[in-house]
């Protein structure tokens, strides 16, 4: 007996939403936006293209990637530049 599990190819890796406007992860139109990579970076998820897992994400989930991504690096970048003042101020 084997149990086979299917997806549903435009359902959302993200929220499993179907239908709708959905964006592959793995399109080389998209390649400098690079969402499973993103995905990955935000939620600890491994993401691979050959995982038999869904491989779109909907227009809302892929926004909020690129959105939540950009938020990450802009606080990154802050902190580093916050501590290096910090660092500045403690030689002084």
């Amino acid at each position: 007996m084997s149990l086979e599990i299917g997806f549903h190819t435009n359902m959302c890796r993200a929220c499993m939403k179907e239908g709708g406007k959905m964006l592959p992860m793995y399109d080389e139109a998209n390649n400098k936006i690079n969402l499973p990579h993103k995905l990955a970076e935000l939620t600890s998820v491994q993401v691979d293209k050959c995982d038999g897992l869904p491989n779109m994400l909907c227009s809302k989930c892929a926004y909020r990637t690129n959105i939540f991504y950009d938020f990450k690096l802009k606080v990154q970048e802050t902190d580093k530049i916050l501590r290096m003042i910090l660092k500045n101020q403690m030689d002084v």
